[in-house]
C-alpha cells in the first residue's frame, strides 16, 4: 500500500532511524557547525523562538539551518527538534537548494504535521497533508516525551538525550502509520480541532505568546488563522490571549513575583508589560 505522505525512497530513510542525524534539546550536536557567512547575516533577520515545540526533519535536499546561533548542514535523515525557547531559522534563505521538509509543531495536547517545500521558482510555498493528529488520534503517540519536555528535565542527564530521540520516532511512526489510512475528506472537524489545539496552547502558556505563534502553530496564514478563530470560537484571538495572560499575571502575583519577573516570564520589557497591564486593568482573566 502506497503512503499518501512519503515516497518509498522518504519512507527508506523515515523508518531506519540508524540513519538519522539528530538535532535536539539535552543533545550534544552530531556533528560540527560550519562556516557559511552568507547564511550567518541572513539569519540575523530571520530567526525567531517560541514556547512550543518544533520537529524539522529533512525528506529530500541538503542545506544549512541556523540553530542555537550556528549554522549546520543538513541532508535527508536530519531531523532538528526544537526546545522551547531555542532560537533557530525561520523558513529559508531565497538563495538555498531545493528541499521538502516534515515540519511538526508539538504542544502538551497533540501536534500538527504538515510537509513544506521549498525551492527559488516559489520559495516558501507550502502545503498541507490535510490532516491533523492529535494525541487521542493513535495509541503510537502514547505519553511521547516531546509532548512533555519539562518532565525530561527530571530525569537523569545522560538518560535525556534518549527520551528526545524516543520521542521523535514516536512522533514520526504515528505520522507515517496515519499516511497509510484513507484520508479523511472532512476539513470542518480538523479545523475545529485545531483551534482547540491552539486554545489549549494559549492556556497551557498562559498567554505567553502572540498571534504569529498560534497562526505557525494552527498552520495557516495570519489572515486565515484569525477568520478560523472567530469562526469556532466566537472570539478574537488577541483578547484570548490578553484574558489567559491577566489570569496566568494573577496567578504569579499570588505566589508573591514582581512585575519585573513577570514580564520576563511573558518576554516582555518591564515598560511593554507595565502599560500592557494598565490597559487591562478592570477586565476579567479567563
Amino acid at each position: 500500500m502506497e503512503n499518501r505522505f512519503f515516497s518509498a525512497q522518504v519512507l527508506d530513510v523515515l523508518l531506519d532511524p540508524t540513519r538519522w542525524t539528530v538535532f535536539g534539546p539535552y543533545c550534544e550536536p552530531p556533528v560540527e557547525a560550519v562556516s557559511a557567512p552568507d547564511h550567518e547575516a541572513w539569519m540575523a533577520d530571520h530567526s525567531h523562538r517560541h514556547g512550543h515545540v518544533e520537529v524539522m526533519a529533512v525528506l529530500q535536499g541538503e542545506g544549512h539551518h541556523g540553530y542555537r546561533g550556528r549554522v549546520y548542514p543538513f541532508s535527508p535523515g536530519t531531523v532538528f527538534c526544537f526546545g522551547p525557547g531555542e532560537r533557530h531559522d525561520v523558513m529559508m534563505p531565497e538563495w538555498a537548494p531545493e528541499a521538502n521538509l516534515l515540519w511538526v509543531n508539538v504542544t502538551a495536547r497533540g501536534f500538527a504535521a504538515r510537509l513544506m517545500s521549498f525551492s527559488r521558482r516559489a520559495h516558501g510555498r507550502q502545503g498541507q497533508p490535510g490532516h491533523l493528529l492529535m494525541a487521542e488520534d493513535t495509541g503510537l503517540l502514547g505519553p511521547n516525551p516531546l509532548l512533555h519536555l519539562r518532565a525530561i528535565e527530571r530525569s537523569r542527564p545522560a538518560v535525556r538525550p534518549l527520551l528526545v530521540r524516543a520521542g521523535l520516532e514516536l512522533l514520526i511512526a504515528a505520522i507515517v502509520e496515519h499516511g497509510f489510512e484513507p484520508p479523511s475528506g472532512d476539513t470542518q472537524p480538523r479545523a475545529r480541532r485545531v483551534i482547540r489545539m491552539v486554545e489549549d496552547y494559549i492556556h497551557e502558556v498562559g498567554g505567553a505568546t502572540d498571534i504569529h505563534e498560534c497562526a505557525r502553530l494552527a498552520g495557516y496564514s495570519r489572515a486565515h488563522f484569525l477568520r478560523l478563530f472567530k469562526d469556532q470560537t466566537g472570539s478574537q484571538v488577541k483578547p484570548y490571549i490578553d484574558g489567559c495572560r491577566l489570569a496566568k499575571t494573577a496567578e504569579l502575583e499570588r505566589q508573591g513575583y514582581k512585575h519585573r519577573q513577570i514580564a520576563e516570564h511573558f518576554g516582555m520589557s518591564p515598560s511593554s508589560f507595565s502599560r500592557w497591564y494598565r490597559r487591562m486593568s478592570g477586565q476579567q482573566p479567563i
